[in-house]
This record gives structure tokens, sequence and C-alpha cells, in this order.
């Protein structure tokens, strides 16, 4: 008899085990799903935060490139050694030191975001970028021209084609000496 008692209890322990172990497994299984679609949504996030950012850093250079070459210009302007000089060569490191801060930040956000494909015509986008860029290269004592030919318009996100070009024409201005000439041509 107490053996039959002992299988019985053993047997119905067994099942009351088995149920609360599935109970735990679906329980389990539902947090691992639930912790699953948490880090996914942060990660999206976390996606759409950097994109954000970096497209915030990139709309920021350009602008901040015009104040640079700007202050440039103006600093030449002034007598050396003055008041107003000196806090014109401050806003030039500054701004240098920005441009610095979000060209690491750019690198760091890349990339920036989809394509706005549009038409654009090549010409004007070439002449607005050398126009950021006249202040600095007549700081740096660069002769900057622009020589477009006529072209039918491009298929392109002229954000980003014109971070191209001023890349390119950064590039061409940090290698050309003082007295020299950067030509963009639109062919």
């Amino acid at each position: 008899f107490f053996a039959l008692v002992m299988t019985t209890a053993t047997t119905v322990g067994a099942g009351i085990g088995l149920v609360h172990r599935k109970a735990l497994d679906r329980a389990v299984a539902r947090t691992m799903a639930a912790r699953r679609e948490a880090v996914a949504a942060m990660g999206e996030r976390q996606r759409e935060l950097i994109d954000l950012a970096g497209s915030l850093a990139h709309e920021l250079k350009n602008p901040l490139a015009s104040i640079q070459g700007l202050a440039g210009l103006l600093v030449r302007k002034l007598p050396e050694g003055g008041r107003e000089s000196e806090q014109i060569g401050v806003l030039l490191a500054e701004a240098k030191r920005m441009g610095a801060t979000l060209d690491e930040f750019l690198n760091f956000s890349r990339p920036v975001g989809g394509l706005a494909v549009r038409e654009v015509s090549a010409g004007s986008l070439a002449a607005e970028v050398a126009a950021l860029h006249e202040g600095i290269a007549a700081e740096l004592g660069i002769v900057l021209e622009v020589e477009a030919g006529e072209i039918p318009p491009l298929r392109c996100d002229p954000r980003k084609a014109k971070q191209v070009l001023v890349n390119l024409l950064q590039n061409a201005l940090e290698a050309t000496s003082r007295g020299g000439r950067v030509v963009l041509r639109v062919r």
C-alpha cells in the first residue's frame, strides 16, 4: 500500500512539475520575445538618432564654411594688431574647431540618409560651392574660378552632390599653394 501511495504521489508531483515547467517556459518565451522587440526598437531609435544627428551636422557644415570664409575676408580688411582683428581671429579659430568636430561627427554617423533625387543644374551647383569657399580661397591667396559649359540638368540628390563638390574643393584648396589657382569645370 505504501509503495502505491508513493508511486501515485510521485506521478502527481511529476505531472504538477511538468505543468509548472511548461508555464515557466511560456513565461520565459514571452519575456524573451518582449526583450527582443525592445532591443530592436532601441536599435531602430538609435539608428534614427544617428541619422538625425548626421543630417544636422551635415547641414551645419556649409553655413560654417561660409562663416569661416567671410570672417577670413573681414580679417584681411582690418588693421593688424587691432581688437577687431583679434576678435575675428578668435571667430576663425572657433569656426575651424567646430568644423573639425563636425567632420569627426559626420564620419561617425554616416550614412547621412536616403537620396532625394531631382533635376539640378551642375553649373549652379558648382557656382554655389565656389561662393561658399570664396573667402577661404582669398584667405589662402588662391584664385577660385568656375567654368560652366552648357549641359543638360543632372538627376541627383543636390545636397549629396554639393557635399561631394565641397569635399573636392576643400581638398583642392588644401593642396594648392599660395598664388595658385583652382578651377571648377562643369562639362
